[in-house]
């Protein structure tokens, strides 16, 4: 009987997960450079959130990648708010 790792398709998981990985990656990075960003706007006296820029990523992924999107681009931006 044949294995599932002996699948046709098993390449293409293994790129999906090498994706997936890349993916963690750069939403971490993402996430650490908000932490920047949050850091000097209160340093400064500045408001920490700017919603026009959070709209802004919101338009960009929505037009990109339509409404899953937008959902995308929720998730990112309460990623950056931690």
């Amino acid at each position: 009987m044949p294995r599932a790792t002996d699948s046709p398709t098993e390449g293409l998981h293994t790129h999906i997960a090498e994706l997936d990985a890349a993916i963690i990656e750069l939403v971490r990075r993402r996430t650490e450079i908000c932490a920047q960003l949050t850091t000097r706007r209160r340093a400064t006296g500045r408001p920490t959130i700017e919603l026009a820029r959070e709209n802004d990523v919101l338009q960009r992924y929505s037009e990109a990648l339509g409404r899953p999107g937008a959902s995308l681009a929720m998730l990112l931006t309460e990623l950056g708010r931690r």
